[in-house]
């Protein structure tokens, strides 16, 4: 045989090897671990003791799989399935998509790290036996080069130790250690792979106990967190590693394949309750959270800044700076998260200006747990253009995956485009984002007689009145042409009856207020004020000479909107307030997030009629710390505190009760306050 040219191909293959982790494995980009589905398609794997009839091996192979993905990825590490269907692929070709020679049946085709293979096994005409194992390989050389595979049990003693912290709860009954062994079979996902490769067989499902244990989700659950911890574990051991996306093949271009999130060291919960994140802590990203780029450099991919700038609550802020010289997708994902009854809408503020969005777009996007498909939820080409960095807030809902666990990304591609800063994320029951619940004049809150302050904004609310003529010569009870969006309040007056309206210097914008004799289209423009060109704040007086129902309108000029506080002082004989306005439909409820804060806190009110209701917050000795009216709009009612007390003054670490009374109806909610 002559051998000058197989040299050549030997030469050449080693030429295209490059040495990681102290295994040669071909020069691609990687991920952190890869999970393996045994068998699938017309492959069922072993049958449960039912016999063939589903579920078998290959159906709990995938769901753990899955299962064991999501972990991962609360934890900060990227992980990819060799199968995400029920797709037959060869023993041999599954060790190849773990290596990155193939893709999986998604597209994705990268090197991974290590690699977890997870079975069921079966002993036919024995249901007797019972338990758990984890196979790793046995020493082998690799790639018919001259370099000896890493075989040590470490990897997989890991997984194993945490395996036995899981399934005592997991099987319960029937739970038993068949230990952590070499393979003596030469099994072939061991043989064949590349990279630090541990077969799990998690349970014998031709045992009745374990195969019925392995049906419910709690199980599967239990079983995929030891794997993942154990995982994670191993991983924790190993070189970081932080990868380009422009050396990656993938052609997914919603997923990119980054990963800069620390380890978390140590066992975690299978999944977090909910979500709640100021990114206050001093390591960014917080615990739980990843980070995915394009490979673009600092301030051009997502960073914890605390500038007063770009911080809404608290001292922290995500962001990412605008202007980047080139192309960009920076990604900043969530922990999973299970979305239950009390975590039915996600709350987040953000700071951008969506007028350059068509350069560089931000998105809030979703992906239910497993999935790699990523639903956009919100996107800054959605916003107005008026409310360029002011803060607003947005809630979007979570209902389309209830009683299911999800993650949350906010994600930021384009080319020099604006700055984009997110802050204060949580799970809740919130009101949704929309047009405010008094756009239009026939929905107007109703306004009680007394001095009080009313806050609300005019983003998302349409255009329905604009008592500015046509001909701009003629008068006017407004100086502008308020054509943006409006929101109305209404009161019932009497003859000698006063109001006083006072725009506060909290108002983002410049609003324009007046005064309607009737909610109707041809209604008269009694009194006004307002100037976006002026620095002073709008105000007007009003002294009825009619009796009736007039309806206050805060309005915007064209293309600008945002939030305003109002001073509002009626005085007069009536009480102002319609029959009935004193009673409540339902109990007042009020919830308080989040609890305990670090600062703000934002108060839920639900239960009241539209109108003026008061919030107090009391300290342990009773003294009385904040008070503020709050306008209940459809029933809701929203507020937020500063963690100040009237002074200014930080409030001191300690427990507070908040109370909110509407009417005849009170309610409370507590409050812990950290430092």
């Amino acid at each position: 045989m002559n051998r000058a040219p197989r040299n050549l191909v030997v030469v050449a293959i080693s030429i295209a090897i490059v040495l990681i982790g102290g295994i040669a494995v071909p020069a691609r980009a990687q991920i952190d671990a890869w999970i393996d589905p045994g068998h699938g398609g017309k492959d069922s794997g072993a049958p449960g003791i039912d016999g063939p009839a589903a579920p078998n091996e290959k159906d709990f192979n995938l769901t753990v799989s899955l299962d064991v993905q999501s972990v991962l990825g609360s934890y900060g590490w990227l992980a990819l399935l060799t199968r995400n269907s029920d797709i037959y692929w060869t023993k041999t070709r599954r060790t190849q998509i773990a290596a990155g020679l193939r893709p999986n049946d998604e597209g994705n085709q990268e090197l991974g790290r290590i690699c977890a293979s997870v079975h069921m096994n079966s002993v036919p005409l024995d249901s007797t036996t019972f338990g758990t194992k984890v196979i790793f390989p046995a020493e082998k050389l690799f790639a018919k080069s001259r370099r000896a595979y890493a075989t040590d049990s470490s990897f997989g003693g890991y997984v194993h130790s945490a395996l036995l912290l899981n399934t005592p709860a997991a099987f319960l009954g029937c739970n038993h250690d068949l230990g952590l062994t070499r393979d003596v079979r030469d099994l072939t996902v061991l043989q064949k792979s590349q990279i630090p490769t541990v077969i799990v067989e998690c349970a014998l499902i031709s045992n009745r106990c374990q195969f019925n244990a392995m049906r419910t989700g709690g199980t599967q659950g239990l079983v995929a967190n030891g794997i993942a911890t154990g995982m994670n574990n191993y991983l924790a051991t190993l070189a970081p590693t932080r990868v380009n996306m422009a050396s990656a093949t993938s052609p997914a271009p919603h997923e990119p394949y980054t990963k800069t999130s620390p380890p978390i060291a140590g066992p975690r919960s299978f999944l977090s309750a909910a979500l709640q994140e100021g990114f206050e802590g001093g390591t960014f990203p917080p615990s739980g959270w990843t980070l995915m780029s394009s490979g673009a450099s600092q301030p051009y991919t997502w960073h914890r800044s605390t500038d007063s700038l770009y911080v809404a609550v608290g001292s922290g802020a995500a962001l990412v700076q605008g202007v980047s010289p080139g192309a960009i997708d920076e990604w900043l994902i969530s922990p999973t998260f299970f979305v239950s009854a009390s975590d039915t809408s996600l709350h987040f503020r953000w700071l951008s200006n969506p007028f350059f969005a068509s350069a560089a777009n931000a998105h809030c996007a979703i992906r239910p747990k497993g999935s790699s498909t990523w639903t956009d939820a919100w996107t800054l080409q959605q916003e107005p253009q008026a409310v360029s960095f002011q803060y607003p807030d947005r809630v979007v809902s979570l209902t389309p995956w209830l009683s299911d666990s999800v993650q949350v990304a906010f994600r930021v591609n384009g080319t020099s485009g604006p700055d984009v800063a997110i802050d204060d994320v949580s799970t809740g029951v919130f009101p949704l984002t929309g047009p405010p619940a008094n756009d239009l004049p026939s929905a107007a809150i109703q306004l009680p007689a007394g001095s009080f302050t009313i806050s609300g904004s005019t983003c998302y609310a349409n255009d329905d009145r604009n008592p500015f003529p046509a001909d701009s010569s003629a008068s006017s009870c407004v100086p502008d042409d308020a054509s943006g969006g409006d929101v109305f309040y209404k009161l019932t007056a009497k003859v000698g009856d006063s109001l006083t309206v006072a725009a506060t210097n909290n108002c983002s914008y410049h609003p324009l207020l007046y005064l309607l004799d009737s909610s109707s289209p041809s209604a008269n423009c009694v009194a006004g004020q307002g100037d976006a060109d002026s620095d002073e704040a709008p105000s007007f007086q009003y002294l009825f000479s009619s009796s009736g129902t007039y309806y206050l309108a805060v309005d915007a000029i064209p293309d600008e909107c945002g939030r305003f506080e109002l001073a509002i002082t009626f005085r007069g004989a009536t009480t102002g307030v319609a029959p009935g306005l004193d009673r409540v439909a339902a109990p007042l409820r009020m919830s308080a997030s989040p609890s305990p804060s670090l600062g703000a806190v934002r108060f839920a009110i639900a239960g009241g009629r539209p109108g003026i209701g008061v919030l107090r917050l009391y300290d342990l000795t009773g003294r009385r710390v904040m008070e503020r009216a709050i306008g209940f709009t459809g029933g809701v009612g929203n507020a937020e505190w500063d963690g100040r007390d009237p002074t200014g003054a930080r409030v001191p670490a300690g427990i507070y009760l908040a109370t909110c009374e509407f009417g005849s109806e009170k309610c409370s909610a507590r409050v812990t306050v950290l430092k």
